[in-house]
C-alpha cells in the first residue's frame, strides 16, 4: 500500500488535496478530496474512470490519474 498527497488548484483558485491510496496494482486508486468520501478510479483501455464514489470532474479525474502514472514511471526509473 502507498498513499500519496497531490493538490489540485481549480479555475477559481481554490486548492483541494487528494490523498490518493494504491494497494497492489498500477491502474486502480482510491482517493478523497480534503479527506472526504473515498472514491475509486481505474485505468481501462489507458483512459482513467472513476468507478464510485461522488462524482469527480473528468478534468480532475484525468489530473490525478496524471500523477499515478508519473509516479510509476519515476518509480520504475529509479530501480532501473
Amino acid at each position: 500500500m502507498e498513499e500519496l498527497a497531490y493538490t489540485f488548484k481549480d479555475k477559481k483558485g481554490a486548492e483541494i488535496t487528494y490523498t490518493i491510496v494504491e494497494y497492489a496494482s498500477e491502474d486502480i486508486f482510491d482517493f478523497m478530496p480534503n479527506g472526504g468520501t473515498v472514491c475509486r478510479a481505474q485505468k481501462q483501455d489507458g483512459k482513467w474512470v472513476q468507478l464510485s464514489g461522488a462524482d469527480t470532474g473528468p478534468e480532475i479525474l484525468q489530473e490525478l490519474g496524471g500523477f499515478m502514472d508519473r509516479h510509476h514511471r519515476q518509480q520504475k526509473q529509479g530501480n532501473q
